[in-house]
């Protein structure tokens, strides 16, 4: 049984007379819709006022993540560790007025230190994962052990544009080093 096939497009022959005074049709331009917003990556903005007046050191890079391993230290609020913190930031704040204060703003409902084991690191979003499991792997090998401050000290990032109040460590000092030491690739 065979099938009449339609024609797709009808040409018309050489016979025909064709002159360009002719009218030809005006072909309508359809435009298409918008895509929903759900499909569109917002582009990432650096927007200072946001954060403190932080500005990126390195520009934002689709899919590169900056991730730095730390201990998380819970401080309680009616501890001897969290009077002193705040007994030094209210004196801070007086020598130097434009101190950000991280310890009494909204985010304080949960006051948390954290002890820096590495620096910032820039990671791939296939190196994520691996990360974070070396870093569960490594804290694995040491028991617990206590820790306590020794004095304060100011830190200042490679550009010198933040500083950082910081507490130096006393007793597990050895044992975070061996930690930081770890984390060291050979």
């Amino acid at each position: 049984m065979k099938k009449k096939l339609n024609a797709l497009v009808t040409y018309e022959s050489s016979s025909d007379d064709y002159s360009e005074t002719d009218e030809q049709p005006e072909s309508k331009k359809r435009k298409l819709p918008s895509l929903s917003s759900t499909f569109l990556t917002p582009i990432p903005m650096d927007r200072p006022e946001l954060h403190q007046g932080r500005r990126r050191t390195q520009p934002h890079v689709e899919g590169q993540w900056v991730a730095h391993v730390y201990v998380s230290l819970t401080v309680q609020r009616h501890s001897p560790l969290n009077s002193l913190i705040d007994d030094v930031l209210t004196h801070a704040q007086k020598v130097t007025p434009t101190l950000h204060d991280f310890w009494h703003g909204e985010l304080s409902i949960k006051r948390e230190l954290h002890i820096s084991l590495s620096r910032p690191t820039y990671l791939r979003m296939h190196q994520k994962e691996d990360l974070k499991k070396a870093v569960k792997e490594l804290s694995k090998r040491f028991s617990p052990f206590p820790v306590s401050f020794a004095t304060f000290s100011e830190l200042h990032n490679d550009e010198r544009t933040r500083t950082f109040l910081t507490m130096e460590t006393g007793a597990g000092h050895h044992e975070l080093r061996a930690m930081c030491d770890a984390l060291t690739p050979t």
